[in-house]
């Protein structure tokens, strides 16, 4: 009770102070309706700090003044804040503005969720059983709530895939439980929920890392020890046992080998295990010679998390008794009658057998002697057999070690005669380049029922030309030599050893396979095609000499292709120029080769100029990268004497066309545009120039160095000035040194040109090709136009901001009065005036604002005058409203101004005036407006005062009429607005004043303040000097 009374005194006291305060503020009370039931949420730590205005209906921010009291169950005071213990209960509170109060009732609730916090990253290793459980202590990182934090807990985002009895689902616990298959999985996502207790739940996510830092464990199969006679596959070794994965899979390992009796249980499988499985894998290591030695079986057992455990099993074989002659079985003696095929193959006449390896290296051979017609045979073969152990050979001693022998003898008796294979007429080759001869090699074959081939015996008789003599003998199965081409018989015969024969006539005919020489003369370079437009050749004009080894020279046919009748070929505007063409040279038994020559066709009639080929282009492009219109661009090459130009159109490009277009070849490349030089060139562009010459703006852009550089001397200096006004004026038509645009091939980069840098040339030296198209660009700069403003596709300059500035005039007697419907501070100004006179008639221009100015006058088309105007200040000029800034004086004094009749004409300059370095505008003409006598005389002057002044400044119009609106714009020297607006007089006689803060005009300068009547149209302008 004496917290609350404490608070409430605490109220009391402020609210005593803070309606001091909003008395001196001059806060009012006001009306107050309270909201009947209001429920809030609770604040930081509980406590509820209760606004008016989250309990008023008609609260008004800024102007009224509040003071809230809050009624505990008992009916004390809580002043404007709830603590949280009241959190849920529905209390009543009171709104008090002077003498207006209001009640309500009012619920604080939590419907503020708490702020879960979590350990981003936790690591778990599993234990021996593969399981593990992490605790929500291990990823709450400080989770909190602004009253009562009820629970926090955790679980996973998917469900694992764990054993029975593992909790592994996604349910919320204070826990969560893993298992081995989480490793892959790893790291799992796990939510953590913290719950207030209102109810309010908020999440966050953690990542859980599953580990198994547990190695696996392995024991090797029993060591074992056989003989060599024990028979086991390299590829599967599992008859020496194996490496389980559970101690009931484990088996006894059974050997069947002579060193042990029958079933002999030599040891135990191996056994693996982890944790989380294993698998085994197994690789061996052998060193044996002879069959005998060691086998070192290697086993490595590996977990899912890639921990290894190794073990190695012994296995070694060795030898009981050494191999000899006791384990041969030799093959016995032979008699065969009417052979088969391969009669003396061991294979038919047996061949040793050995009785097992017994840790040996076996080899055996043998060599045959033949006899033949003995004992009534017709030949017997004695063959000794040799039996080789190379484990224990040893060469050259005597008695021999590891070395047997043994003879066999093969009796053979038959009548039947070889049979010689192949008969058949056969065509040959004969490749030989000198004479009508040719090399050639002919092996005959036979098959024989008992004699090995190579101990047929043979001969031959060869009838050259086939004219039934027979010219040649000889011995052997193979003829081979020189014989001239044509048709030849062959008589072979064969006998075996037991004395049978056999024969056969074989038709030999040798061709003529050589190919021709071709030679070719290089080029006919002189065809002219005839006004036809086809021109026939036949092959026979490219021989140079073309020969044969047996075909006589005038014998060979020359063709362009390997067709014999194809000797003649028609050429057509399609093949001008250099065509490529093979010449083939066929011999009378048609061998054919060619050689590559050329034929290059000349049109010198003209016949084929009905087609152009496109052999270069590009585009020509402004430095604001807009297509160039009316571009011509030429290319001079001695190879191309009649090229006609390529001027580009409104996309900016071109294309070099012509008829005929060599393969390849060098030309000089240019592009100009000389016409229209006033093309976005105006006084402006004297200004800027002005600017760089005496340092006030340097030109920094590749472009403006060069269109500056009018007289194209190398240097931006006053000369390029004074020729750029004479063009402007009217007094030159043309640049004296200069072309309208200079145009730059691409490569060249002038767009990288820096000051100081030297100008490239304007052409290039480019090739060109008969079968592709060369590409270059060009950068065409429009001489004098350093703002940019050149039309790339038109033929006069636009003010690039597109704004419009009026110029009025008047005529008083003799006089044409020129000035600016506003007040104005100008860089530049240029225009041509048309008027309706001679130049006689005109006997003075005088130039009343100052600045440099120049000014030409000529005869115009019509008869009349064209007043051509060009001044320039880099400090500027200022033109008052109405204030005539030019005259032109007519001769006589009869009024004739009034028969002028001026207006704006687009040459030689057209209507421009520059405002600032960056900004024009263009020109329009209008006839004054005159104001009526009795508004005029109504008016009083608009004054500033003081002016010039430091600070303020008031700004006072005398004598408006009540009710009447006038519009006011506030520049600055460069004509940049600076405010704009209505100011109105509410009462009639009196003075109107307006205050100009020291904000309004933040530095010093000159101002411009320009007021208008909306009703009569009567403005004036006011300069203000701000020190």
């Amino acid at each position: 009770m004496e917290k609350i009374y404490l608070r409430f005194l605490k109220i009391m006291i402020l609210s005593a102070l803070f309606w001091c305060f909003s008395v001196g503020e001059t806060l009012a009370n006001c009306p107050v309706s309270c909201l009947p039931n209001v429920e809030i949420s609770a604040g930081i730590n509980c406590d509820t700090e209760v606004q008016a205005h989250q309990v008023l209906s008609n609260f008004q921010y800024g102007t009224c003044n509040y003071f809230v009291n809050i009624q505990s169950p008992s009916g004390s005071s809580l002043g404007d804040v709830i603590p949280g213990q009241f959190l849920d209960q529905t209390l009543n509170f009171t709104v008090i503005s002077g003498g207006w109060s209001c009640s309500g009732q009012i619920t604080v609730v939590d419907d503020v969720a708490p702020v879960a916090v979590c350990d981003l990253d936790t690591r778990i290793s599993l234990g021996s059983n593969g399981l593990g459980r992490v605790y929500v202590a291990a990823f709450d990182d400080g989770s909190y709530d602004n009253c009562e934090l009820a629970s926090v807990e955790i679980a996973r985002k998917y469900a694992g895939n764990c054993p029975d009895g593992v909790i592994d689902d996604t349910e919320f616990r204070n826990f969560v439980e893993v298992c081995c298959s989480d490793i892959a999985e790893s790291p799992l996502e796990i939510i953590l929920r913290a719950t207030d207790a209102a109810g309010n739940t908020n999440t966050c996510w953690a990542q859980l890392y599953v580990e198994d830092k547990l190695p696996p464990n392995i024991i090797c199969p029993s060591d074992i020890t056989v003989t060599c006679d024990f028979e086991f596959d390299f590829d599967d070794l599992s008859v020496f046992g194996k490496v389980a994965l559970s101690q009931a899979d484990r088996e006894q390992i059974i050997i069947q080998d002579p060193l042990y009796g029958p079933d002999f249980r030599a040891g135990f499988d191996g056994l693996a295990t982890d944790n989380c499985g294993v698998v085994v894998t197994e690789d061996f290591e052998k060193d044996l010679k002879c069959g005998k030695g060691i086998i070192e079986r290697t086993f490595t057992a590996t977990d899912p998390d890639d921990r290894t455990a190794h073990c190695t099993q012994i296995i070694e074989i060795i030898e009981l008794e050494p191999f000899d002659d006791e384990y041969i079985t030799w093959p016995d003696d032979v008699m065969i009658e009417d052979c088969p095929n391969g009669i003396l193959d061991p294979d038919v006449t047996g061949m040793p057998e050995i009785d097992g390896d017994h840790c040996s290296d076996i080899l055996f051979s043998y060599t045959d002697k033949i006899f033949t017609q003995v004992d009534g045979e017709c030949f017997k073969v004695l063959r000794t057999w040799s039996v080789m152990d190379w484990c224990q050979h040893i060469p050259n001693v005597e008695p021999p070690v590891g070395l047997w022998s043994e003879l066999q003898v093969i009796k053979v008796k038959t009548n039947q005669a070889p049979v010689i294979q192949n008969c058949q007429p056969k065509n040959i080759c004969g490749e030989n380049p000198d004479g009508c001869s040719g090399n050639i090699e002919i092996l005959q074959t036979a098959i024989d029922d008992c004699t090995p081939d190579s101990l047929l015996k043979w001969t031959y008789m060869i009838d050259i030309d086939n004219t039934g003599q027979f010219n040649v003998m000889g011995s052997g199965n193979e003829i081979s030599g020189e014989f001239p081409f044509g048709t030849h018989r062959v008589r072979w015969s064969a006998e075996d050893l037991c004395g049978n024969k056999s024969h056969c006539h074989q038709e030999i005919t040798i061709e003529d396979c050589q190919q021709p020489v071709p030679v070719c003369h290089h080029g006919i370079s002189t065809v002219v095609i005839p006004i036809s437009g086809e021109v026939t050749l036949n092959a026979d004009h490219f021989n140079a000499g073309s020969f044969d080894n047996c075909t006589p020279d005038e014998d060979l046919i020359l063709a362009y292709s390997n067709d014999p009748a194809d000797t003649t070929r028609t050429f057509d505007c399609s093949e001008l120029d250099s065509t490529e063409v093979e010449i083939w040279v066929i011999d009378q038994n048609g061998n054919a080769d060619f050689c590559s020559t050329y034929v290059y066709i000349t049109d010198n009639h003209g016949a084929c100029l009905d087609s152009l080929i496109g052999f270069k282009s590009g585009l020509v492009w402004d430095p604001d990268m807009r297509p160039v219109k009316g571009v011509e661009v030429e290319y001079n090459s001695p190879d191309l004497p009649y090229l006609e130009n390529s001027i580009t159109a409104g996309d900016g490009k071109y294309e070099l066309l012509w008829y005929l277009i060599p393969e390849e070849g060098q030309g000089l490349l240019t592009a100009t545009k000389d016409h229209d030089p006033l093309n976005g060139f105006t006084s402006f562009d004297l200004l800027l120039m002005q600017k760089h010459i005496i340092g006030l703006r340097p030109f920094t852009k590749y472009d403006q160095l060069i269109a500056a550089d009018i007289n194209r001397d190398g240097e931006i200096d006053v000369a390029d000035v004074v020729e750029g006004r004479n063009l402007i004026l009217g007094r030159q038509t043309s640049f004296e040194n200069n072309t309208s645009w200079r145009i730059f091939p691409s490569p060249h980069d002038i767009r990288s040109l820096q000051p100081g840098d030297q100008i490239p040339s304007e052409g290039i030296r480019s090739p060109f090709y008969s079968d592709s198209l060369v590409v270059v660009d060009f950068d065409a700069v429009k001489t004098g136009d350093v703002n940019r403003s050149a039309d790339p596709g038109g033929h006069i300059a636009n003010p690039r901001s597109g704004e419009m500035e009026t110029l009025l005039y008047s005529f008083d007697d003799s006089e044409l009065h020129l000035f600016f419907e506003k007040s104005l501070f100008v860089k530049s100004l240029q225009f041509s005036l048309e008027l309706d006179v001679t130049p006689f008639e005109i006997s003075g221009v005088e130039w009343i604002a100052g600045g440099d100015f120049d000014y030409t006058l000529f005869d115009s088309d019509k008869g009349g005058t064209i007043l051509t105007i060009s001044s320039v200040n880099t400090s500027g000029m200022e033109f008052n409203a109405g204030e005539p800034f030019l005259v032109v004086e007519m001769a006589g004094n009869d009024n004739e101004g009034n028969n002028l009749s001026p207006k704006l004409a687009e040459v030689p300059a057209v209507g421009e005036i520059g405002l600032s370095s960056f900004q024009t505008a263009g020109l329009e003409l209008k006839a004054s407006v005159e104001v009526e006598e009795n508004a005029i005389t109504e008016m009083e002057p608009i004054s500033v005062q003081p002016n010039p002044s430091l600070n303020s400044q008031s700004v006072r119009i005398k004598g408006l009429e009540a009710g009447v609106d006038w519009e006011y714009t506030l520049t600055d020297a460069a004509g940049r607005l600076l405010q704009s607006g209505l100011w109105k007089k509410d009462a009639p006689g009196l003075d109107s004043a307006y205050v100009l803060r020291g904000s309004d005009l933040p530095e010093r300068g000159i101002y411009y303040l320009h007021v208008r009547d909306l009703s009569s149209g009567f403005s004036q302008t006011v300069k203000i000097i701000r020190q």
